[in-house]
């Protein structure tokens, strides 16, 4: 799972957003913020397709949101790469108890690095609450932190030191992420996630085994 080409759909995934945002499929203005290059032209197809892919997610979340209060709930984005989900739902207003985002160390490192570096999104997330770990990143109610996910355990780990609440409610995004996994591993990982918050758990999943 760790290797460069799994990595490399992260960026192939950002550089396809763009694309199709400039395109003026759908607005989000902190994309751009994390690529170091011009997106290379898209045909229209995969434009529909990923703008369908990203409002789907990012309009189920709001809704799960709005849906309850929006303080008392808590999103954990599973190989969330460089999604900018965090800032869109800031920009409306919302606000989550705690919002997640988990992937290999090699990708924590550069996005948080970059969120560092841009001020607009840096204003948004601070203050940090470890300003010292430069390979990930923590403030108050946003995280950038690395985790395993062939290894339950770290990730539980990895939630407890983010101030998880168990007991409250809880969005698991998983975005093309699960086929990367094995289906023995895939089906692992969603049983254990789910005996974690054993009373409110939902769950968005896309490219999955199960």
């Amino acid at each position: 799972m760790a290797s460069d080409a799994v990595i490399s759909t992260n960026e192939e995934s950002l550089s396809c957003k763009q694309w199709a945002i400039s395109k003026g499929y759908w607005t989000d203005p902190y994309v751009k913020l994390f690529l170091k290059s011009q997106p290379r032209p898209r045909p229209p197809e995969i434009n529909k397709g990923v703008y369908a892919r990203a409002k789907v997610i990012e309009n189920l979340t709001v809704r799960f949101l709005e849906q309850r209060t929006d303080a008392t709930c808590q999103i954990v984005n599973l190989g969330a790469g460089f999604e900018t989900l965090y800032w869109k739902i800031r920009q409306i207003g919302l606000r989550p108890k705690q919002f997640i985002d988990l992937d290999m160390p090699r990708v924590t490192q550069v996005k948080s690095h970059i969120v560092r570096k841009k001020s607009e999104l840096y204003s948004i997330v601070e203050p940090e609450t470890q300003p010292n770990d430069n390979k990930q990143l923590h403030s108050r109610d946003y995280h950038i932190v690395s985790a395993d996910l062939q290894k339950v355990s770290h990730v539980e780990t990895v939630l407890n030191l983010c101030g998880v609440d168990f007991d409250a409610p809880t969005c698991f995004i998983a975005e093309c992420v699960l086929v990367y996994l094995s289906q023995s591993g895939c089906r692992q990982l969603l049983v254990d996630c789910r005996s974690f918050f054993q009373r409110h758990v939902n769950s968005l999943r896309t490219g999955k085994h199960v």
